[in-house]
């Protein structure tokens, strides 16, 4: 810059300006979580300052946070700001979808008698199946057949549930195994005509 005075004197001068970059804002991490879970968020890194808004008045003011924790199922925003150390900022926000928790349960009857069998359901609607019990026994369909080749006894089977969005439930049921009565008829095999015996 020159600058002229009234007498026609001048003087000249310059000065720098330094444009610095505007940082870019992003979060990452899992953007679902089941019911009861949680996961950790994060923006973008090597910045001077964080300030994270979110759901039930959370706040944190850290790079790195966990999201999730006592949400009920839905969707649930998170912000952030981040600010470098020059001072220029950016903001960004993400969903956090917060599934329901399958409920794992068992039908069927809970005891047979030796060489016979029973049919047991899982929870309907799952979209995997996860089966393990006695023998080495396995199955990825809903309902199974329990007691097949069992001794006398109570044999525990396991299955893991899992829904379309993910998420598991575990559950077990005992089997009890009941000795088959023999039959036996006892008493003599012969009378005389008019006479009786007792079986």
């Amino acid at each position: 810059m020159i600058i002229t005075d009234d007498n026609g004197c001048a003087d000249t001068c310059s000065a720098d300006l330094t444009v610095d970059d505007q940082p870019v804002c992003d979060i990452t991490g899992d953007d679902a979580v089941c019911t009861g879970f949680t996961t950790e968020w994060c923006a973008t890194a090597g910045m001077d300052t964080y300030a994270w808004t979110g759901p039930g008045g959370f706040t944190s003011d850290q790079q790195c946070i966990t999201v999730g924790t006592g949400l009920t199922p839905g969707t649930h925003t998170y912000e952030v700001i981040i600010t470098d150390e020059s001072g220029c900022a950016d903001t960004c926000s993400a969903d956090l979808t917060v599934n329901d928790q399958p409920v794992c349960d068992i039908t069927g009857d809970d005891a047979v008698c030796v060489g016979f069998t029973a049919e047991w359901c899982a929870t309907a609607g799952m979209d995997t199946y996860a089966w393990t019990g006695p023998g080495g026994f396995t199955s990825s369909l809903q309902c199974i057949t329990v007691g097949t080749g069992l001794a006398p006894g109570t044999h525990t089977y396991e299955v893991i549930i899992t829904d379309a969005s993910g998420c598991a439930d575990t559950c077990s049921a005992d089997l009890t195994v009941n000795d088959q009565p023999v039959c036996d008829i006892s008493g003599d095999d012969a009378v005389c005509v008019g006479f009786t015996t007792e079986w």
